[in-house]
């Protein structure tokens, strides 16, 4: 059974291949961490919008930008109604922003 950590490392991988642009190399590492993820917030949809985006696949990549606004969207609303979340902040309104910025260039 995977652990977080594990979901870690393969998250790390995903980063390591966007960095010298082998993105299909890294929706395989980023695939992974999704089909495996048990936690609620992720930031896997954004990444793999990000190599779909490069790899020309704008139709996919808006569909996964998509699903990552709705995450934040999803976090704001608990953040609000959590002191936890509220001390401990994950996304803020500029995660907003910059993912609605991704969306309008797949719009483009």
């Amino acid at each position: 059974k995977l652990i977080k950590d594990d979901i870690g490392l393969y998250d790390t991988l995903a980063d390591c291949y966007m960095q010298i642009k082998q993105y299909n190399k890294a929706l395989d590492s980023i695939n992974y961490v999704i089909e495996h993820v048990s936690y609620k917030y992720t930031d896997a949809y954004f990444k793999r919008g990000m190599c779909k985006f490069y790899l020309d696949d704008k139709a996919g990549a808006l569909a996964d930008f998509y699903k990552h606004r709705e995450i934040i969207n999803t976090y704001l609303e608990d953040q609000n109604r959590t002191e936890y979340k509220a001390l401990y902040p994950m996304y803020t309104n500029k995660n907003l922003e910059n993912v609605n910025l991704w969306i309008n260039a797949c719009r483009n």
